[in-house]
């Protein structure tokens, strides 16, 4: 047996990686979840540590308006069409839902891992870089940042900052 064979199943990680593995395979072999999208749809096929589409869901923007000239996400960022017109002509106004299973940007894994990189975060304070982004000034800071905004809005509320 090769010696990274003989030393994966003792790190925690790799070791995950590997159950997560098998687990994913043996219900595929099942057929697929209606319930749970596996099998209908590629962008279910991931694996996390915590409940990335109930993140999901927990932050998404309540009441979001559209915005003329511009397309809306779920998180309330506004995107300019200009940026990918073969993706996004003809939807300036609209306000995009929740993206279960993905949307043109990005998929389950994507989205709840930014958000869950800012709910672990300290609360005192959270760096975050972005290399490469090819639109607005970091895709992925002006998601994680409208998030952001509206938790500590939210908290502000609460304890009436």
């Amino acid at each position: 047996m090769p010696v990274l064979k003989q030393l994966a199943p003792k790190i925690g990680p790799l070791r995950r990686l590997y159950e997560d593995r098998n687990r994913l395979a043996s219900k595929l072999a099942q057929g697929p979840d209606l319930e749970s999208g596996l099998g209908q749809n590629r962008f279910y096929h991931y694996t996390a540590a915590f409940d990335a589409i109930g993140t999901m869901r927990r932050y998404a923007a309540a009441n979001l308006k559209p915005t003329p000239g511009y397309l809306t996400n779920w998180l309330g960022v506004r995107i300019d069409p200009k940026f990918f017109p073969h993706l996004l002509v003809g939807r300036a106004g609209e306000v995009e839902g929740i993206p279960i299973p993905a949307n043109w940007h990005a998929d389950i894994a994507e989205w709840a891992a930014v958000l869950q990189a800012v709910d672990d975060a300290n609360p005192e304070s959270f760096t975050m870089i972005e290399l490469g982004c090819g639109w607005g000034w970091g895709c992925w800071m002006n998601n994680a940042g409208a998030w952001l905004h509206a938790a500590l809005a939210a908290a502000c509320n609460v304890i009436a900052c």
